[in-house]
């Protein structure tokens, strides 16, 4: 194995301390020429790299941010990137994106973070071995890492976070679907680990029961964010006795690979059932057909994630003095588009007093 060489070694050879090697590699315009040059070929001689395992995050600037997401295939994220490229760019900074898919992703990861290879953190998906290290993060980095998050709930969010009310979202979508006359409406809903599967089922199953409407044991069903998992979705609920009226889907993906699935099925949308989406995706309005959705300001979600972290790492001392308190959080909020995959069926049974939609 071929043994690096290290500041020592370059010291020697250049015949300088190893202090003016390091000021030679972060501040060069504070060495006099003459020693500057014979650090600088010293380097060259002995292909040296500095490590960035010797850089010390709290002195140090690396003018990267690292973007963490499980899913990069999944075009939900496209705007939210938009967003953060375009504040990165504005300060200067370059972006770094990994995935989290296993234990070995999450290792990079917080390597990353330990080893000041960048700057600051954007986390667009919830992982465990983040929540089980931040405390030692925190003590690590003398105060809140520079974490940005924009997947946990209000309540349980232990750093800065962007988010959304996804249960009050999720309940205006349905409530949106029944003032349209629908009274049979599913909903398919993310897997139980993901706290937005969650809180849009919750919204969901508020709505309906405000409304005195049943959910019954074939109206709830669990999909995958995928399109692949709307396909399955389909050919199950196809072969149903009573298909729904309308479906909420907790995602634009689902309800498109399920809209997909039903058209070779010969089940038309919306004449056959009507789709109500969330997110509005990069192809949400230009789907056949187009997407009726909860539209989520992506882009402005990239935005004020990165506005947010460049504030903490800017700040520090706020950043400690906020350590152990409620973390700042930002709400942005979502908004329903209405487009051609939910249809009004006429003649409706009007709501009972009690059940009537609020405004």
């Amino acid at each position: 194995m071929i043994k690096r060489a290290s500041v020592a070694d370059v010291a020697r050879l250049a015949g300088v301390s190893t202090a003016t090697v390091s000021r030679v590699t972060t501040h060069p315009e504070r060495v006099a020429e003459e020693t500057r040059e014979k650090v600088l070929s010293a380097i060259a001689e002995l292909n040296f790299v500095k490590s960035a395992a010797g850089l010390s995050l709290r002195r140090q600037r690396a003018n990267s941010i690292l973007v963490v997401v499980n899913n990069l295939g999944n075009t939900y994220w496209s705007e939210i990137f938009q967003g953060i490229h375009e504040r990165a760019e504005a300060h200067n900074y370059d972006l770094m994106i990994t995935t989290l898919r296993d234990e070995q992703g999450e290792e990079r990861y917080m390597d990353r973070l330990r080893t000041g290879r960048v700057d600051g953190v954007i986390l667009l998906e919830q992982t465990r071995m983040i929540n089980d290290n931040y405390d030692d993060l925190c003590r690590e980095f003398g105060g809140t890492p520079p974490i940005v998050g924009f997947c946990e709930l209000p309540g349980s969010a232990r750093f800065p976070h962007v988010l959304v009310d996804n249960r009050k979202a999720a309940y205006r979508a349905t409530k949106f679907l029944i003032e349209a006359g629908h009274r049979h409406i599913a909903h398919v809903r993310g897997p139980d680990q993901k706290p937005v599967a969650r809180e849009r089922l919750a919204g969901f199953m508020e709505a309906m029961l405000e409304h005195g409407l049943t959910v019954g044991p074939d109206d709830i069903w669990i999909s995958e964010f995928h399109r692949d998992g709307g396909r399955r979705i389909a050919r199950r609920m196809a072969r149903l006795p009573n298909l729904p009226s309308a479906i909420f889907f907790a995602t634009d993906e689902i309800a498109m690979g399920a809209i997909s699935e039903f058209a070779t099925l010969g089940i038309r949308v919306p004449e056959d059932v009507s789709i109500m989406g969330f997110d509005n995706n990069a192809y949400a309005d230009v789907f056949v057909p187009a997407l009726t959705t909860m539209a989520q300001p992506r882009e402005q979600i990239g935005v004020a994630a990165t506005d947010l972290l460049f504030k903490i790492m800017s700040d520090r001392k706020e950043a400690r003095r906020r350590s152990g308190k409620m973390p700042e959080i930002i709400e942005l909020k979502v908004h329903l588009a209405r487009r051609n995959s939910v249809r009004e069926l006429a003649g409706a049974l009007p709501l009972s007093k009690a059940g009537a939609p609020a405004e």
